[in-house]
């Protein structure tokens, strides 16, 4: 293939959808991806009901649930007891098996090809890819997709970032397990902290396979000594920062070693002027873990590039950055995009703000949970709306 109608750059979970999206319409693709498989990696490892409605569109929601665990009661637990118990739709899975998952079965109008980009080339009509090793294609559109937006095609493209709050919080992820051995006494369970010092804003466990894993979001830089102990000594340093841990689970064990992720909030100012080129994903807007908006916003950008914009623009000639901005003002996706933003800033403030109107918002947030340990909730815990 020396022409195509779109390069897509990176084949996670936004490229490889992407592919199988446009790749259903007919378009002539070229998914490039520099490994795969997909490396362990430590990034999403939940789903949600929202996101399998996106990947059955498109006819991966076998694919996904091939790896994936199903979750369907997860407990409320605080202050050292287990309150509420709620139905929930979540999945628990590795990020790197779901990609490997979507990497098979592209339609055979996409080609998968393994190789490392060093130069593009934008235009208003036709676009330009190399390759390390002398290849190139032209396409009339790029789709850039680096997970977390780390890839210097950012900044030699003329990207520019504007950072809202570095050092925005970190992701913990690791294995847990009862130390005499028996299984957990819930299926998953998500624990708040109940005070401000710690900087944490909740750990939940649930089931990936036969292993119970954690996952931990605390507002603290990557740097913090506080991050360096957990990933020391994770027992203590838990059972330190959130007390009354230890009773709800039980004695318990940390097996496997400690996986970090540290997170900063940022979003490229200036994706809506380039011509022939759509930036996806966190490689557009850094997303914090805390909010559990990092799939809807990827899987909301994958849907509508490719059923509302990518259609249309192929009607006509051209690939202008007039095109380009419709789809970084379309509605949905901005609606999504802040409400990710919003979500991270008013994490952060719940979790770490001394003020009195802090104080008592989190002293509401535990009468509810003690109130729905009485008149138990109804619905998905999971479900969100973007209103």
């Amino acid at each position: 293939m020396d022409h195509a109608d779109v390069v897509i750059i990176g084949a996670g979970v936004s490229g490889a959808v992407t592919a199988h999206a446009l790749g259903q319409q007919g378009r002539r693709v070229l998914l490039l991806d520099a490994k795969d498989p997909c490396a362990p990696c430590f990034k999403a490892e939940k789903m949600w009901p929202g996101n399998l409605r996106i990947f059955e569109k498109y006819g991966l929601k076998e694919s996904a649930l091939s790896v994936a665990t199903p979750i369907t009661r997860v407990v409320e637990a605080r202050g050292g007891r287990a309150l509420a118990k709620i139905t929930t739709g979540e999945y628990g899975m590795y990020y790197q098996d779901l990609v490997n998952a979507l990497r098979k079965g592209f339609p055979p109008s996409v080609e998968f090809r393994v190789a490392r980009v060093s130069d593009v080339e934008l235009g208003p009509n036709e676009q330009r890819v190399s390759m390390q090793g002398g290849q190139s294609i032209s396409c009339r559109l790029v789709v850039l997709t680096p997970g977390g937006g780390a890839t210097p095609l950012i900044g030699k493209l003329g990207f520019e970032r504007r950072m809202i709050r570095e050092g925005q919080s970190t992701g913990f992820g690791f294995d847990i397990a009862r130390a005499d051995g028996s299984p957990f006494p819930f299926e998953s369970l998500t624990y708040a902290s109940s005070g401000y010092a710690a900087r944490v804003s909740y750990v939940t466990f649930f089931p990936i396979g036969s292993v119970m894993r954690a996952n931990m979001f605390v507002f603290r830089s990557a740097k913090d000594e506080w991050v360096r102990r957990m990933i020391k000594d994770p027992v203590v340093t838990l059972c330190e920062a959130l007390p009354g841990l230890e009773n709800v689970l039980g004695p318990f064990t940390v097996p496997s070693r400690v996986e970090t992720a540290g997170i900063d909030l940022w979003r490229l100012e200036n994706a809506a002027s380039k011509n022939g080129i759509v930036v996806l994903g966190d490689a557009f807007q850094g997303v914090c873990p805390s909010t559990g908006t990092g799939f809807d916003k990827v899987l909301t950008d994958v849907d509508v590039l490719c059923s509302d914009h990518v259609p249309e623009w192929f009607k006509t000639d051209g690939m202008s950055s007039t095109k380009i901005a419709a789809f970084y003002g379309d509605p949905r996706k901005q609606s999504v995009d802040r409400y990710s933003l919003q979500k991270a800033q008013y994490e952060r403030w719940a979790a770490t703000s001394p003020s009195w109107s802090a104080g008592l918002h989190r002293a509401k947030v535990a009468a509810e949970m003690y109130l729905a340990a009485v008149r138990p909730k109804t619905g998905l815990w999971a479900d969100r709306t973007y209103a």
